[in-house]
């Protein structure tokens, strides 16, 4: 018995067999943060940069950034955290699920879609810190799952897509510590639930 391969688009292509009956094959392998933003359009970038390009922190801090997922169908993964700062030795944290009171201290962001062709916005909620008092205020409980003692410089989290945030989760980050000039970035896409 015999079973041939075609394309599924009715135009009659086979597919090959080497001398050694392997299935020859070619694949283009996309991340799923690139086939998110360049078919469905729904990856995102969300920063601090609504008030000035970097934020002026104080030694006493607190939260600068606040996100959460509101869409009732989809999970939002988090890529990538980028992270400038110009003094040593502040402290970043990632908060697990902060409560949100009344915030104050605020600025309402609107993460940009990494399509730049497309005019689909996230269903997210997200806040940065509009440089009036500490940080953002208004946060009570959450999880405290990570600190980094920051270098004088940019760099990068090691999140690569591992950080997920179901329908009403959501993940704050506070600085504190040192003052000076900190800006942030948070890079994400959101995917179906499973």
């Amino acid at each position: 018995m015999s079973l041939i391969i075609e394309d599924g688009k009715g135009n009659c292509y086979k597919a090959q067999v080497d001398s050694n009956n392997r299935l020859v094959t070619q694949a283009t392998t996309l991340t799923a943060e690139h086939f998110t933003s360049h078919i469905l359009e729904d990856a995102y970038f969300a920063t601090t940069a609504d008030t000035a390009d970097t934020l002026t922190a104080t030694a006493t801090g607190g939260y600068i950034f606040y996100l959460k997922n509101i869409d009732p169908d989809k999970e939002l993964v988090i890529q990538k955290i980028s992270i400038s700062v110009d003094t040593a030795d502040g402290v970043l944290s990632l908060i697990k699920n902060p409560t949100l009171g009344t915030i104050g201290n605020e600025a309402t962001h609107v993460p940009v879609n990494m399509n730049f062709g497309s005019i689909k916005e996230s269903t997210t909620l997200c806040y940065t810190w509009d440089e009036v008092g500490d940080g953002m205020t208004g946060f009570t409980s959450g999880t405290k799952f990570k600190t980094f003692i920051l270098p004088a410089s940019a760099f990068v989290l090691p999140v690569d897509g591992f950080m997920v945030l179901p329908q009403g989760t959501s993940l704050g980050i506070t600085y504190t510590g040192k003052a000076g000039e900190i800006e942030l970035g948070v890079r994400f896409y959101m995917e179906e639930s499973q």
